[in-house]
């Protein structure tokens, strides 16, 4: 018996959903992969102490300030704070950041530039 699309459609809307109203699971599926990957590459790579990384914070909601905090709390980065988006960009392009992270003021959405 195969299954049918539309069932198969509706579930993974409502998954989609569900999940853009968890911001704390928005949190582990955007920025922990993101913080994972700079320790891997930096265990790998073994470059410097601290890894820099620039966040433009445009608001300062619960969650904008927890993420911050969990930011700054680790002790491989070293996190620095842009005036702009663009500024972040030229930073990471001109290779004094090695990441950036811009959290809008509704931090649903993150949008990081590496």
């Amino acid at each position: 018996m195969t299954a049918k699309p539309r069932p198969v459609l509706a579930l993974v809307s409502a998954n989609l959903r569900r999940h853009a109203r968890d911001r704390v699971g928005l949190f582990f599926m955007v920025v922990m992969p993101f913080v994972s990957i700079v320790f891997v590459g930096m265990a790998i790579g073994g470059g410097t102490d601290r890894l820099p990384v620039g966040v433009v914070a445009h608001g300062s909601d619960p969650v904008t300030t927890a993420l911050l905090a969990e930011l700054r709390g680790r002790p491989d980065l070293e996190i620095s704070v842009a005036g702009s988006a663009a500024e972040l960009r030229s930073g990471v392009r001109a290779g004094s950041l090695a990441a950036g992270l811009v959290i809008p003021r509704d931090p649903a959405r993150l949008e990081l530039s590496s």
